[in-house]
Formats: structure tokens, sequence, C-alpha cells
């Protein structure tokens, strides 16, 4: 048998091996529930129904295991089905339990909002490097005169732009100099892209296009 492609992260395979164990129709309640929300629905929404059903905590956990798969999806030749088997079949359950799981994630996993919520963050994530984090680290380095005994009576003031991002999977560190007007110009960059990116948001959204919002893509 071919070793599975789809490795299921490990915060989430709690709550898959739940899904596995629970009756059928508490499962089906849970299906139902999910396939009665509205296609437009967005990451948060879906969240708060799946915990406020009766997996609770569990069934949060199922949905961000669904949509962690489904944005892998068009990576892969996989449909909805296939994936599904291949995910549970590296949870390494019993038999009978992975057969379970891969017919209940695959419905899970053919849900239309599942499928465009998991394809609208693998587009928003197709980019060599993704940004995550920002900080400046403002420095005082003191200026000594030529006699090493003498105090320092100046110094400059340096800023250290440190930029946190993902490149393929991995977690990566980058570190640039700055001064006061780089981090005005900066600002002003910002500032703008703000502007255009509320400007483009409010007219593609006044024609009746639903928009996602990649801060919502809490499953990744």
């Amino acid at each position: 048998m071919a070793q599975p492609r789809i490795q299921v992260p490990e915060k989430f395979q709690e709550s898959l091996t739940h899904l596995a164990a629970i009756g059928d129709d508490e499962f089906s309640g849970f299906n139902d529930r999910l396939s009665t929300l509205a296609p437009t629905i967005g990451v948060k929404e879906l969240i708060a129904a799946a915990s406020e059903s009766s997996l609770g905590a569990n069934g949060q956990g199922v949905v961000l295991a669904a949509l962690s798969l489904s944005a892998q999806m068009r990576r892969t030749s996989d449909g909805p089905e296939d994936l599904a088997r291949n995910a549970a079949q590296s949870m390494g359950l019993l038999e009978d339990k992975t057969e379970t799981l891969a017919n209940r994630l695959g419905k899970l996993l053919s849900l239309d909002h599942i499928g465009a919520l998991g394809r609208a963050y693998d587009l928003m994530a197709e980019h060599e490097r993704i940004y995550r984090t920002a900080r400046v680290i403002t420095d005082v380095r003191p200026l000594f005169p030529n006699e090493p005994d003498v105090p320092p009576s100046r110094g400059v003031v340096v800023e250290t732009l440190k930029l946190e991002y993902t490149e393929a999977g991995a977690q990566k560190s980058l570190f640039l100099a700055l001064d006061h007007s780089d981090l005005t110009q900066l600002k002003e960059c910002v500032d703008r892209a703000i502007k255009k990116s509320e400007l483009v948001t409010k007219t593609l959204s006044d024609t009746g296009m639903v928009l996602f919002d990649s801060e919502e893509a809490t499953w990744q």
C-alpha cells in the first residue's frame, strides 16, 4: 500500500480521533448543522457554529482540520474523498476507525463553504515568502572618544526592523537597519497601502462580491 501523502497536523489529531469515535446520529447532526450554513459564511462564524454543536471544542478542531486539508487540495490530484482517505490513513487508527474517519471527513471536505475557504487561503498563501509579524527595535549607541577611559558624551539612535516570515514552511527572520527618515517613509507607504486596500475592498463589496479575510485564516 502506498504511504499517505497527507499528514494531519498533530494539533488536530485529537479532534479527528473524536470524530471517528462518535455515533452516526451525532455526526449526522454535526454535518447537517454545517450544511445549512450560508455558502458565504466566514471562518469565525463557521468555527462558532461548530463549537456550539454537540462536539463542542472538538467541533472547532474538526472544522480547522478540514480547512487545513482543503487548503492543500489544489496542490494534489485528490478530490475530497481521496484527500480524506489519505488524511485518515496517516492517523494510525484501527482499520474500522480509519474507514469511518475517511467517510466523515470526505463529507465535510465536500461542503461548499469549507472548499471555498480552503481555496481562498491557498490563493492568499501562494507566495514564496509570507509575512508573519514585525517589530522595530530602538537602540542608542554611544560614541566613544579616542581616549578609552573617557566616558562617551555623544551617541546615535539606531532603529532595527525585524521581519518574521514563512518560507517553504519554515519560520525565518530578517533584520533591516533604519533611521528616522526611513521609518517616516515606511509609515507613509503603509498608510497609503491601507487606504488603497480599503477602497478596493469597498468597491468590490458594493458589487456584491464576497471577499475573504486573511486574518481569519487561523487554522494554519
